[in-house]
């Protein structure tokens, strides 16, 4: 930003002339370097070294920026004006308090001797000049649509196989496996050679279905959290676990619901750090099960297949050639003539990955950008990266060939993501904005901040190193600021809970409740600021009286803005008009409803076959139920709820009902 300035106004004030300027040719020297040190640094550790120290002195460059604009906003504050008008100007002027450009211009000096004495170590590295072409939006590939291969065909037709083998071994009885009611089977097998996929493939297999009323799958990762763990369970099996938080109440509470019900339950990447889930925390609450109740784990190690005490442990074995030649094919959309140009390159590439089915996705990702020119394809085989990256067990070195891949302005995006923990479910939309906060975008010709984003969030699906989540189960916008609905939530088909979603009231597909559509398998929703849903045919898109899986349901008003705020009677009304919309429910056993300027209980209620419901509404509302009692209109929409609570005026009121044994308890004094 300094260097957008004025620069001679601004080297004067900080009593440093030209060093400005000077700075600003020097990070665009570096920047031709970047490129060349980016893709060596794997082979040398200096100039691996090189790139830290260049890093931390961006770090610095960033803070002097940073202090300076806090700056800016105490001056501008002061003053009365507007933080976001005229940010030059305020940077200019808080540039005028001697004692802080003194400070600052003794920093950027420091900083140009840092920066210097790095670019000039350039020879002794050997780093070469390469022109800065891929550091704008301009330059994004464009993201073409690539046919998804059937199930089958990602990993190989062996799978079909496995997954006939393990069904059959998990749907017979034998005498090993019925010494206990549950027995498990483990699938062991290297980082990306397919444990997930087979054990998915067998999971929603129509056997298994028939086979185990409750099935239940669950990644479990290096990082074992118990309690989420065991909520995640107690979910699956449609329980509540209501506002237990400890691993002593939950136990209990996953032991009444799988007791004598047959369950397979699927433990994904299991660790040996993590090899305690079962022997040491599940098999306490789910040992009470049917008998002929399975367990299948999946893991990289056989020690964690000793420990659990499978009965049978399956090894997952690489992909043939064929089968691996097959897979890189349909990654790259290849047809038969030009299977046929490219096979014998194609062979040789995939033996380079050592017929696992992840690397080969990785290079497929790499090759996309690369067309169908056998002459790109020799290169990539050639790359010297297949010999000089050790041997990882957990990272083939086809991952390393598509990192390296990357332009730098896509690099720094991909690592980015490094920093959350395994499994982490992004939105693109959150990430994109995640990446603008850290600087990382750019505005380049005609495209904005954002679009630059969506751009790039779209190159690394096409590249395979973001894996688009079409199986999510649960999902929470609890303490979140996510505003809208996010891009591509009617595509979670698998969806079970949905908690804390605000709606828009437009017809874009990204914010309209018509991306709850799609979304059938649903049993817990949870919709925050309904107020601004004020249109009756936005509501009936939601599509809630079809969704036959649903077990909880609430609705929350005025989130935002609290419960102080009086809205307008054109406004009420047509709350309760959305409200009204959302008639037939089907069966569930938990609803609940807030908005505590609620005059009037939708009519809705009146179908809806709860067990349990919950009302934040008004006091006024409140004190005319406890007033008239049973015969008040508003009783007739709850009386037949088996329990009812209603609560009002921030919960200090509140009212309890129960149908059987008729039961009706208040603090709510009618006669004030």
């Amino acid at each position: 930003m300094l260097t957008k300035m004025a620069e001679e106004e601004v080297g004067m004030l900080l009593g440093v002339p030209g060093e400005i300027e000077k700075l600003g040719r020097t990070v665009g020297d570096i920047q031709c370097l970047l490129s060349d040190a980016e893709r060596r640094q794997i082979e040398s550790k200096s100039i691996e070294k090189w790139l830290l120290e260049l890093t931390d002195v961006m770090y610095d460059a960033d803070d002097i920026m940073d202090l300076c604009q806090i700056k800016a906003k105490e001056r501008s504050e002061r003053h009365g004006c507007s933080s976001n008008f005229g940010c030059g100007i305020s940077m200019l002027s808080c540039l005028r308090n001697p004692v802080f450009a003194h400070k600052i211009g003794t920093q950027i000096k420091e900083l140009n001797s840092r920066l210097n004495e790095i670019y000039e170590r350039k020879s002794k590295l050997s780093l070469q000049i390469e022109s800065q072409n891929d550091v704008g939006p301009s330059n994004v590939r464009p993201v073409v649509p690539v046919p998804s291969a059937p199930l089958a065909d990602i990993v190989g037709y062996k799978i079909e196989e496995d997954t006939a083998m393990l069904v059959k071994l998990l749907t017979t009885d034998d005498e090993e496996s019925v010494k206990e009611n549950v027995s498990a089977v483990a699938i062991v097998g290297m980082a990306g050679i397919g444990k997930s996929t087979l054990a998915k493939k067998v999971f929603y297999d129509p056997e298994i279905q028939r086979e185990f009323p409750l099935r239940i799958l669950v990644c479990v990762s290096k990082d074992l959290k118990e309690v989420q763990l065991l909520k995640c369970i107690i979910r699956e099996v449609g329980g509540d676990y209501s506002a237990a938080e400890e691993k002593s109440e939950l136990v209990p509470k996953l032991a009444r619901l799988v007791e004598n019900k047959k369950f397979f339950l699927v433990l994904d990447d299991v660790w040996p750090e993590s090899q305690e889930v079962w022997n040491g925390l599940l098999r306490e609450a789910m040992i009470g099960g049917a008998r002929g109740s399975r367990l299948l784990v999946t893991t990289r190690n056989d020690r964690v297949a000793r420990f659990i005490q499978a009965t049978t442990t399956h090894h997952v074995q690489k992909l043939s050639e064929e089968d691996a030649w097959s897979l890189l094919a349909k990654q790259v959309a290849l047809n038969e003539l030009d299977s046929e140009t490219l096979k014998d390159i194609g062979l040789e590439l995939v033996k380079k990955c050592d017929g696992l089915p992840l690397a080969i996705i990785a290079i497929g990702g790499v090759l996309r950008g690369r067309g169908k020119d056998i002459r790109e394809w020799q290169t990539i085989s050639k790359s010297t990266l297949w010999s000089m990256v050790p041997d990882n067990h957990y990272f083939p070195q086809a991952f390393y060939l598509s990192y390296e891949d990357l332009p730098s302005y896509l690099k720094q995006c991909f690592i980015f993501c490094s920093l959350y923990p395994e499994d982490h479910v992004f939105f693109g939309n959150d990430l994109i904005y995640l990446w603008l906060a850290e600087g990382f975008l750019c505005d380049k010709g005609d495209l904005s901040f954002y679009e630059t984003g969506k751009e790039y969030y779209k190159e690394l699906v096409w590249r395979n190193l973001f894996e688009v989540v079409e199986e999510l189960r649960y999902l929470s916008f609890v303490n979140t600021n996510v505003e809208v609905f996010p891009e591509g939530l009617r595509m979670l088909k698998k969806l079970i809970e949905l908690i804390g979603l605000q709606p828009g009231n437009n017809c874009s597909s990204s914010s309209n409740l018509d991306d709850l559509g799609t979304l059938s398998l649903l049993s817990c929703l949870s919709l925050k600021s309904l107020e601004k849903v004020t249109d009756i045919s936005v509501a009936k898109k939601a599509n809630l009286k079809e969704k036959g899986h649903l077990k909880a349901l609430s609705f929350y008003y005025n989130t935002d803005s609290g419960c102080q705020v009086s809205k307008p009677i054109e406004e009420k009304k047509a709350a309760e008009d959305v409200l009204n919309a959302l008639d037939n429910l089907k069966p569930r056993y938990v609803m609940g409803l807030l908005d505590f300027e609620m005059e009037t209980l939708p009519d809705y209620l009146r179908k809806a076959e709860a067990e349990k419901l919950t009302v934040w509404c008004s006091k006024e509302l409140l004190v005319m139920i406890t007033s008239l009692g049973v015969e008040s209109s508003e009783w007739k929409k709850f009386e037949h709820i088996p329990r009812v609570k209603f609560y009002a005026d921030d919960e200090s009121l509140y009212a309890t009902y129960q149908k059987t044994p008729f039961r009706f308890t208040t603090n709510v004094d009618s006669s004030a």
